[in-house]
Parts: C-alpha cells; structure tokens; sequence
C-alpha cells in the first residue's frame, strides 16, 4: 500500500464532500480579513467625526454569522467526513486482520493490531481533520494577510512585520521531524504494553494461585517504565513548540509597533490603518502558532502511517495457490503422503515423511508425546499453516488447490483451549449463527450427549445463558464440553479432536466416549489423545514420535507388538 491507494481506499469514497469542507474553510478565511479592515475604517471615521458608527456594526454582525454558518458547515463537511474514513479504517484493519496466517499472532500477538484500531487510526483522522484545518488557515491566513497588509501599508513593509514567521515554520519542520521518529518508537511501546497487560489479566488466576504478584508488578513496571521514558522523550521535542510559537509572534508585535507608529508620525497610515495591520498580525499569529501543532499531528500521523503500511503489506495467508473447479464429495478420504514441515520460526522439522489414508467414517487415533508432531497435521488440514504442495489430499484433491474457506468448511475442529465469547451458552454452540428455533431439539441432544445438561441445562433458557468474558464462570471440562458441542453443531464431514478429554473427569469421558461413538461412520472423527484409553475402539492409531510415524495400527496390534504404544499405555494403566 502506498499514499495513492490509501488515498483511494479511504478517502476517495467521501472526497467530494471533504473538498466542499475546504472550500467553505477558505470561504471563513476570506471573511475574516474583512474583520480588521472594518474596524480599522471605523476608528478612522470615528476620529473624522463621521456617524457611520451602526453601518460598521452591520456589516461586522453580518459577517460573524457568515463565519458562524460555513464554520458549522466545514466542520461538520472535514471532521465528520474523517469520522467516515476512520470507521472504513478500522474496518479494513480488521478485515485484514481475519486473513493474517497464524504466525502473525503468534510473533505478534493482538497488542499491535489493538494500537493500530486505537492510536494509529486516530492519529490518522486527527491529522487529516484538525490538521488540514490547520494546515488551510496557515497557508490562505497568511497569504491574505499579505495581501491585506500591503493594501494597508506597502508590500515590503508588510514583509518586514512578519519576517519571524518562516522562522516559526522552519523550527516546527526540525523539530517535526524527530517528533516523527519518536512517536513511532512510541507506538511500538503500547503495542507491547497493551499485550503484556492483556496476558496478565487473562492470566491473573494463575499470577495468584502461583504467588507472583510481586514479580508481575515488578516486569509491568520495567514495561511501563519504558512507555514513560518514551512519551518523556516526545513531549521534551513537542514542548519545544510552545516557546517558539510564543516569543516570536511578540516580535512579531514589536516590529510592526515599531514601524507602523514611525509610519503615524510620519502621517503616512492613519490611527485605522495601524488597528487593522496590528489585526491581520493577529490573525497570522493565531495561524503560524498553528504550524507547530499541525506539523506535530501530521508527523505523528506519518508514523502512523508508515506502522499501517507495514500492517497492510503483510503477507496473508495463501486462500488458494491454483485454484480448481473439482470439489471434495461429501464424504471425502483424507490422505497424507511423505508430509514434512517446518515452522517458519524452527530449524528443526516439526513433521518428517508422514503419510497415512483415512477412509470417510473412519475412527483414527493420534498418540505421541509432546512436540511429536500431532496437532501440528490439524494445523496443516485446517492451513492455519501452509503445507507443501502435493502432501495433503482430499479425494485425490491436493488441499493447496482449495479455498481455504471451502477446505475449512469441511473440519470442525475442537482445540485444546476452547475460546468462548461473552454470549449465551447457545449462541456459543451454534457460532457464528444466532441460534434458531429449529435449532432447539439439536441443542438439548448435544447437551445431553455431551453432559453438559447435568451442571448448565438450565442456562440455555434466555436471560440465564450469558457467560462472562472468555466463559470464565465454566469450568475446564464444561469449556471442553461446549467446544464438542459447538463442533458436532457444525455437521462437518470431518470431526478434529485435540486432546479434548485432557480437563474431563473419568465419568463424563466416558459418557462423551459413548457420544463419540454414537457418531461413528457418520463423521470422520481423528482424535488426539495423551489418554489412550479413549482409542481403543479406534479404527487405526498413529503413535508420533519426533515428527515421525513410530508405529500403526489397531489397539489390539500395538499392544501385542510392546513397542512405544504398549509402554505408554501401560504407565497410564499403572
């Protein structure tokens, strides 16, 4: 993404009622020159002895309501208009954010988008608001005072009156551009602060049951420290601003008390025409003092910008590398052959020739220690992480050649941690659908089956349902539950179950055992498990071991070949 096409995809859909907003800022700049010169012609008259004294009333009166109006009307044209862009801001954000890989989030984490929804984007609507009004008024104030003045007085006198403006500008330039440096360093301490606090806080049970408040609090200090010493550091450039846009527009005021009195004594202006160039000198100060923030909020906005442009250049993931007409049938067989994978971040293969072939319906086990490899094939079905090409297949459709949004469709996955959101117990089983009324009689079986009617039956009845953030108020097991129940809900061909009996108790493992097999021949169910008491009814297990298949086959064959499978087992048993 460049200037260009952010220009295009953000602002473009609302420039015209933008640019209108400028012109009717132009419009107040031109009203207001007419300001000092009104007054100017009053004092004049007033010492000629002149009765026009109610005409100069009018006529100021008229024009403040004039201002009052078109100021309404740009503010209302520029500063909502950017409310506009800031909404299609976030929302491709976001949007791109859906289609990051998985290995964004895992280096990243959710502190750099949530500083980019916050900070960047406001930076980027305040700068392109309040900093092209300021931007306008430094530019058109500045240049119709000029030309004003020079009416007024002359040209080159004008010129020498306001003589320190360029260096107000040329100061806020320097300065502006560490501003620019530093703010971004800025931005990337939040990212990081806003992280660290989020893991604390999902995490705080942990932090008191392990009793270490003191050390959290601790490292939380280094990191916010490091935020303070950051911010410490931009506002020792930004106040800078302040003294500069006050000592010099005093000059300012010197040298034209300086040269427009010698021009009164000399009777060459008049008492009018000091008051009106003292009140275009006025109007340029309010302007050039001005120029320091706006360049303030235009340099913060760059780095904002520059954080955005790298956050839309990231790679996304791959939703097809040659796309096919051919589909998967409803009832596909799913085949690994010589697979091998590595994770960007690892030198060491994560997966190492397997391959395997599991007809539709079948019931298949995955066992293996940790870091053997298991839920790293979920990841490459599912493509969380891209696998190679000619490695996985789908009726002999190699998976690469899907839409990952197709390919997707056909899993349904159950993960080790279940990621509940702040909705009702069956808004969370049915997602992302709302749940219907056809969907009552599915919902009560799934409860049912998976045992969750035993402790939360009654919190599917409306106004009782609403878990708390992240289902905190479920415990391990029914969290579990609820994530079977919510992929069962989906009737994909093809069930994935990551280790889902790991926080079940012996009882409703069993019961959920039943259920599973109550679904066999029906679904594809692939199962990982470090209890492998569960698979003993599997159609063929799998025992991983440093990114390899070790061993293969029925309950019944491993345990009479006293290999890897009949040690573990037998620990489990003992």
């Amino acid at each position: 993404m460049n200037y260009r096409k952010f220009f295009m995809s953000f602002l473009a859909p609302h420039f015209a009622v933008y640019l209108l907003g400028i012109l009717m800022l132009i419009g107040v700049d031109v009203l207001q020159m007419f300001v000092p010169k009104l007054l100017g012609a009053a004092i004049d008259d007033i010492g000629a002895g002149k009765t026009l004294l109610g005409m100069y009333v009018r006529q100021i009166l008229l024009l403040g309501v004039a201002i009052l109006l078109l100021k309404y009307g740009y503010r209302l044209c520029i500063l909502g208009q950017m409310r506009k862009c800031e909404y299609l801001l976030r929302r491709a954000i976001t949007d791109k954010a859906m289609r990051l890989p998985l290995a964004f989030y895992e280096q990243h984490g959710p502190g750099k988008i949530m500083a980019l929804l916050i900070n960047d984007v406001m930076s980027i609507r305040v700068a392109l608001g309040l900093g092209m009004l300021l931007f306008i008024d430094a530019v058109f104030l500045n240049l119709f005072a000029v030309v004003m003045m020079a009416q007024q007085i002359s040209l080159g006198l004008a010129i020498r009156v306001l003589l320190p403006v360029p260096l107000i500008l040329l100061s806020a330039i320097w300065l502006g551009r560490k501003v620019r440096v530093r703010y971004r360093r800025v931005q990337d301490l939040f990212s990081s602060l806003t992280e660290y606090t989020q893991e604390l806080f999902l995490g705080l049970t942990i932090v008191k049951s392990l009793v270490e408040e003191t050390s959290v609090e601790r490292h939380f200090a280094g990191l916010n420290r490091e935020n303070l010493d950051g911010n410490l550091q931009l506002a020792a450039v930004q106040s800078a601003y302040l003294p500069l846009t006050r000592i010099l527009p005093m000059i300012s005021y010197a040298l034209s008390l300086a040269i427009s009195g010698n021009l009164i004594f000399a009777g060459e202006i008049t008492v009018g025409d000091f008051v009106a160039v003292n009140g275009y000198i006025a109007i340029v100060i309010m302007a050039t003092m001005g120029i320091g923030g706006m360049i303030a909020v235009m340099n913060r906005a760059l780095g904002s910008f520059d954080r955005l442009v790298a956050y839309f250049n990231d790679p996304e993931e791959s939703l097809a590398i040659c796309c096919t007409e051919e589909k998967p049938g409803v009832a596909p067989e799913l085949r690994l052959e010589d697979l091998h994978f590595t994770y960007p971040e690892s030198s060491q293969p994560a997966l190492n020739g397997v391959s395997l072939r599991i007809p539709y319906g079948s019931f298949i086990g995955l066992v293996g220690g940790p870091g053997s490899g298991k839920t790293t094939i979920f990841k490459l079905l599912l493509r969380l992480y891209e696998p190679p090409a000619d490695s996985i297949f789908l009726d002999d459709i190699d998976i690469c050649r899907l839409d990952a949004h197709e390919l997707r469709d056909m899993f349904a996955y159950v993960p080790q941690e279940q990621v509940l959101f702040s909705r009702t117990l069956a808004e969370n089983i049915t997602f992302p659908d709302l749940p219907q009324e056809k969907d009552n009689a599915r919902l009560k079986k799934l409860l049912q089956a998976t045992a969750l009617d035993l402790s939360l039956g009654d919190r599917l009845q409306s106004g009782k349902s609403q878990l708390k953030e992240a289902g905190k108020d479920l415990s391990g097991g029914q969290r579990q539950r609820v994530g079977i129940a919510r992929a069962v809900f989906r009737q994909a061909p093809i069930l994935l179950l990551d280790d889902v009996f790991s926080a079940l108790d012996n009882e409703t493992a069993a019961q959920i055992d039943e259920f599973l097999a109550t679904l066999r021949r029906r679904f594809t169910i692939i199962f990982i498990s470090q209890r492998v008491a569960p698979l003993r009814s599997a159609d063929r297990i799998y025992v991983l071991q440093d990114g390899r298949i070790a061993e293969q086959g029925t309950h019944d064959e491993l345990w009479a070949a006293e290999g890897v499978y009949y040690t573990l087992y037998r620990r489990q048993e003992e």
